[in-house]
């Protein structure tokens, strides 16, 4: 575990494996050689800003972030952050919701990055169990606060943004949505998607966030009746999905594909698109979602995925 928490060899060994020299790392960060010299011989630790940085420049999740950051605090507060992803994951957010405030009053929780990792962790269990949006969006504007103060919505384009203030942006303009704000909510979106380019996360979590964003925003221009644009970006998705070889989100954008042609009557090409979506979750071994899609179908549109032996 000291090893784990070795930030300075950490950092020379990520460093080392891009072949970036400690110029040109340190140029980056705004900061000297001879501070980032001794940030890897472990004279120094790194402020939590610092830190961040280079963990986002080097594409490591904020999970492995905060990780990282709390085992060299407390490995009590570590421990209880794994108990909190676990209730999480298993959907415990009264659980969850307790450990939040437990964390809330921990010393090692007073620096920006772990204080906007629990504010958006609690965003989430308030998601969850349904609690007002227009409290939601004052807890999502508080978190984005802390590392773009102030926060500006006009602004998204231009910020190079870290994974979790992407993830409390999505849920901010679902939020924005759900108080009819639809114009925002969509507007927030578009401008989130043209930022992700530019931002320094990894591809992984990358194709973690757009998916949830192109969905949203197909479902809602399909829900104002601007197919034209939904179609769009139906097409867009399909096409940067396969080129960054991530096949796996790819049903995701087929079932929401398949809604929008639903919506225009359709019948024939809607059913087409949402077998697609059906075959392409069993093939990348996504069954509970296979299953809700073959439901709502029969459901909603009275269409019933046909048996394909060829195509599992």
């Amino acid at each position: 575990m000291k090893e784990v928490m070795n930030f300075g060899t950490l950092i020379r060994f990520l460093r080392e494996e891009q072949n970036l020299t400690q110029v040109e790392l340190a140029k980056f960060l705004l900061i000297d050689n001879t501070t980032l010299s001794k940030i890897e011989n472990n004279v120094d630790e790194p402020s939590s800003s610092v830190f961040e940085t280079i963990m986002e420049y080097f594409g490591l999740s904020p999970k492995e972030t905060y990780e990282y950051w709390i085992m060299a605090k407390s490995v009590k507060v570590y421990t209880a952050i794994r108990a909190l992803e676990n209730r999480m994951s298993e959907g415990d957010y009264t659980e969850a919701e307790d450990i939040i405030l437990k964390l809330e009053n921990t010393k090692h929780f007073k620096n920006r990055l772990a204080l906007q990792y629990l504010l958006g962790t609690k965003a989430s269990v308030w998601i969850e169990k349904g609690i007002e949006s227009t409290k939601i969006v004052g807890l999502l504007r508080e978190a984005l606060s802390i590392t773009r103060n102030p926060f500006e919505e006009s602004e998204i384009g231009k910020y190079r943004l870290s994974y979790r203030e992407i993830s409390s942006i999505i849920r901010l303009a679902v939020a924005y949505w759900n108080l009819a704000e639809k114009e925002r909510g969509i507007k927030i979106l578009l401008s989130l998607k043209e930022s992700i380019e530019k931002s320094y996360i990894s591809k992984q979590e990358r194709m973690r966030s757009l998916p949830k964003i192109y969905c949203n925003l197909i479902s809602w221009l399909g829900q104002e009746s601007d197919y034209e644009n939904a179609l769009g970006l139906c097409k867009e998705a399909k096409e940067l999905f396969v080129k960054y070889d991530t096949l796996t989100f790819l049903a995701d954008i087929y079932w929401s594909w398949g809604n929008i042609l639903a919506y225009q009557d359709k019948k024939e090409q809607c059913n087409e698109i949402l077998t697609y979506a059906y075959y392409q979750y069993i093939s990348t071994n996504r069954e509970s979602e296979a299953n809700r899609l073959k439901l709502d179908s029969k459901e909603d549109f009275g269409y019933i995925i046909p048996y394909c032996p060829n195509c599992n």
